[in-house]
Order: C-alpha cells, then sequence, then structure tokens
C-alpha cells in the first residue's frame, strides 16, 4: 500500500470482512502505534492499543485474548513509517 487511497480501501474491505481490524504503524525507539479499529462499533468494545514495539503476531494474539468475545476472523496492517509520514505531511 503506498497511496492513501490504497489503505483507506483496504480498511473499507476489512470492516465489511471482518468487522475490524489491526492498524501496526511502527515507530522509533522501541514504540509503535499497534491499534484497532471498529471494536466499539461492531462489539460495543473500546478500541485498544499497544505503543511498545511487538511482533505483529504477538500484538494480533494480546488483542485477541483481551476481547471478551473474540471475533474469529481478524485482519493486520502493516503500515510503513514512510507512508503515515507522507500521509500527515500535507
Amino acid at each position: 500500500m503506498n497511496h492513501p487511497d490504497d489503505l483507506r480501501a483496504w480498511e473499507q474491505e476489512m470492516m465489511v470482512k471482518h468487522s475490524w481490524y489491526i492498524h501496526f504503524v511502527p515507530g522509533e525507539n522501541g514504540y509503535a502505534n499497534i491499534h484497532t479499529h471498529g471494536l466499539m462499533e461492531s462489539y460495543h468494545h473500546p478500541d485498544l492499543q499497544i505503543v511498545l514495539f511487538l511482533d505483529p503476531d504477538i500484538a494480533q494474539g494480546i488483542f485477541y485474548r483481551m476481547l471478551p468475545e473474540s471475533p474469529l476472523a481478524l485482519a493486520l496492517c502493516i503500515t510503513h513509517k514512510s507512508f503515515i509520514d507522507e500521509e500527515y505531511s500535507t
């Protein structure tokens, strides 16, 4: 996904297909922004966030276990820092 429109299209597709998704944004100095989208709308559960850098599979497992009634399908988006910088620099 090299274009903001690609990311938006993917997000919409994941919401339709899975009703929520995990967004992984790598950071610097051991930090990241790993968070969910759609939990409140789909499951009446607040979205979750992890700010320490973790392997995406570990973060996914943590989120999955934190939900009281875990959805069966998960989606994971890995967005490179350069894409985020481009998206928010305009």
